[in-house]
């Protein structure tokens, strides 16, 4: 029994790929001595590095490529055996098939090559916008560029590829005799090939050995452009650019908000051409001397009305609960949305997450952000999170913005994975705060906390930790869907009180500001104890408790001026006392010119058109879906009241506020690039 045969045409697929990738491999290259000036500040670590997460983005586009091949030969290798002969009679087909696939990349690879040349990008989907003038833009082309040339090129380069493919790779495959001993083998063996084969090709495809599949973001690992683009693959770039087209930005409706916008923002040097949204802060007194550590810790679905803080009968949060009594308490605190992702993506930037496609962080039209992160230039910075950074693609986010940040993700970690998302929080702080007790110099961190979330896992090796098992009933009245979810928050508040009696312990404990909030809130079900109006409204998907930490420097206080996740930043570049300059749309908690005009912008993504919202001290403006309008008094008992008749100035106001911020988070979301001050302090 000849038994190489199977072998033989799996190894003809492989041929085939390393073909594919050697020439993808070697536009690469091509790619980085044309622009190798732009590379000039790179290091040779950063260079090879981009080449290996190029060559894995090359490889997923091969395997994708080769899909129908390997269909084939298992069609005729294990499922139909006879047709064999007929197979092997069209390899001119797949020779064919692959030069005109090839050549066709080759294309794409010219015009990307002329796309980076033009706009310093790789080309994507607003590429299409020149289609809407073909005889400017080929014209442009053919007095731009070689055509002549590069049409011959591209002739040449389809028959070399079909020379190879056709009288080098088939050749072996022709030299074979297919007689009945192929049609014998048994069909477990030839079977067990092809799913080895399988396997093979789909871990190529996922590319990484970790719970999150290789990601664009994986691109964006340094805040050099160019390396990010020698990373990428322009194909792969491209069709994922397709679902992030929609973006749409209405300047001429902006501008016609923009003087609201320069008085709620403090905007001095107003161009409502230009849009100018950057400002300048200078001579700021700092709130706590001497560059004090920051440590962010975002609570993962910490609703304010989970916790015992804002009268949950339950008591599920009594660390929350006893640390605000020490510490700096905003009452009236709100996030943009609902989403982690879109939080997280606030929290960098400033800005509200109102992405129509997904969230900002998924986004590589939205990858580029300046961040008041970047101008604390003291202090070292770190992200933690259990899991992995790929979720959400994050990781672009941070690696592309941030310089020199330290990401700790799984496979950092010695404590084991509890479940999908990563290791438990408990474990998670305690890892963070193996690593500031390390530092000698100041520190900016974010601990980005998920285990109140579903499954809802709690480490069973925890023995401080006792489950509580209230009735349904009480659970219900309390607004807590099952057991599982109360226990579960009351783990996240245990993690959090236990991880501040261990930092009390530590020497960086009395110079760091704690800053503590909810990533989102969430839907109020039959929760007593939340006001008709709130939960109608649904306020509480929102509100979330915030929290300053710092015995040293905050006296114990309740604060209820609004405040809204686009202020944090902005706010610890006033604690620490650092000149910044930001295009946010948040201002300093700690500025009292803003004290009586402060706003929550909320954003309800989940409906179509979103629902757009503007809370007050005393009143919440909505813009529904159907466009109808409200105006309501947060604390009222009659959920049926409206206010926009009786208070139109109020109205009014609110409205344009509401409209203003909205249209210039879209604006930003792709308009907020990381500043040229930024870049050279970077260097």
């Amino acid at each position: 029994m000849n038994t190489s045969k199977t072998i033989l045409k799996t190894s003809l697929l492989f041929k085939h790929l390393l073909w594919t990738v050697f020439l993808l491999t070697l536009f690469r290259i091509i790619f980085y001595f044309v622009f190798h000036v732009e590379f000039e500040q790179s290091s040779l670590s950063d260079i090879l590095h981009a080449f290996y997460i190029g060559f894995k983005f090359d490889l997923r586009l091969t395997v994708i490529i080769y899909l129908p091949l390997y269909i084939s030969l298992f069609i005729v290798t294990v499922l139909a055996p006879k047709q064999e002969s007929n197979f092997s009679k069209r390899t001119v087909f797949w020779s064919v098939f692959y030069s005109v696939i090839n050549t066709f990349i080759f294309i794409f690879y010219l015009f990307d090559f002329g796309f980076y040349d033009y706009l310093h990008g790789r080309i994507d989907s607003s590429v299409l916008k020149f289609l809407a003038t073909p005889k400017i833009s080929f014209q442009m082309i053919w007095e731009t560029y070689p055509v002549i040339w590069a049409s011959l090129a591209i002739l040449l380069f389809c028959l070399i590829n079909y020379i190879v493919l056709r009288y080098v790779l088939f050749r072996q495959f022709h030299q074979v005799r297919i007689n009945r001993l192929l049609i014998e083998e048994r069909f477990k063996y030839k079977l067990g090939i092809f799913v080895l084969v399988f396997f093979t090709l789909a871990f190529s495809v996922y590319g990484k050995l970790s719970f999150y599949p290789l990601r664009w973001s994986d691109a964006y690992f340094n805040q050099q452009l160019t390396l990010s683009a020698l990373a990428s693959n322009p194909i792969l770039f491209f069709v994922k650019s397709f679902k992030f087209k929609d973006h749409q930005i209405d300047e001429k409706t902006l501008r016609n908000f923009y003087t609201d916008l320069v008085n709620y923002l403090g905007i001095k040097d107003p161009d409502s051409q230009k849009l100018n949204f950057l400002r300048r802060i200078e001579n700021v007194e700092p709130i706590v001397p001497g560059d004090p550590n920051i440590v962010v810790i975002i609570l993962e679905s910490m609703a304010s009305f989970k916790t015992g803080l804002f009268g949950n009968p339950l008591n599920p949060t009594p660390h929350l609960d006893k640390l605000a009594d020490s510490s700096l308490l905003f009452t009236r605190f709100y996030v943009p949305t609902i989403a982690t992702a879109r939080s997280v993506f606030t929290s960098i930037t400033g800005l509200p997450d109102v992405s129509t496609i997904k969230t900002g962080s998924r986004n590589p039209f939205m990858v580029n952000q300046e961040t008041i992160i970047n101008q604390l230039s003291h202090h070292q910075k770190f992200y933690f999170l259990g899991g992995s950074a790929s979720w959400g693609n994050i990781r672009g986010l941070l690696s592309h913005n941030i310089k020199n940040i330290n990401i700790f993700e799984e496979g950092d970690y010695t404590s084991e994975r509890t479940d999908v998302w990563g290791i438990s929080d408990y474990h998670l702080l305690q890892e963070a705060n193996k690593v500031f007790k390390k530092q000698k110099n100041p520190f900016f961190a974010i601990v980005q906390t998920a285990g109140f979330h579903r499954p809802y896992t709690i480490p069973t090796n925890i023995d401080d930790f006792k489950l509580a098992s209230p009735s349904k009933s009480e659970l219900e009245d309390a607004g807590f869907g099952s057991l599982a979810e109360y226990n579960s928050i009351r783990f996240e508040d245990f993690s959090l009180g236990t991880f501040l009696n261990q930092a009390k312990k530590e020497n960086y404990y009395d110079n760091t500001i704690f800053i503590i909030y909810g990533d989102h809130g969430l839907p109020v079900t039959k929760a007593k104890h939340v006001n008709p109006m709130r939960a109608r409204l649904g306020i509480d998907l929102y509100h979330v408790p915030l929290i300053m930490h710092a015995p040293k420097f905050f006296k114990p206080a309740q604060e209820s001026k609004t405040a809204s996740l686009v202020d944090i930043l902005p706010t610890i570049a006033h604690i620490v006392g650092r000149p910044y300059a930001h295009r946010s749309l948040g201002r300093s908690l700690f500025d009292p010119q803003f004290d009586q005009n402060r706003f929550a912008f909320t954003y309800g993504w989940f409906s179509h058109p979103p629902q757009l919202g503007l809370m007050g001290d005393k009143f919440y403006y909505l813009k529904n879906s159907d466009g109808s309008e409200t105006l309501s008094d947060i604390y009222s008992n009659d959920a049926q009241i409206n206010y926009a008749q009786e208070k139109p100035e109020l109205l009014i106001k609110m409205r344009n506020l509401c409209e203003a911020l909205y249209r210039a988070g879209q604006y930003l979301l792709t308009h907020n690039p990381q500043l040229e001050s930024d870049k050279k302090q970077k260097m």
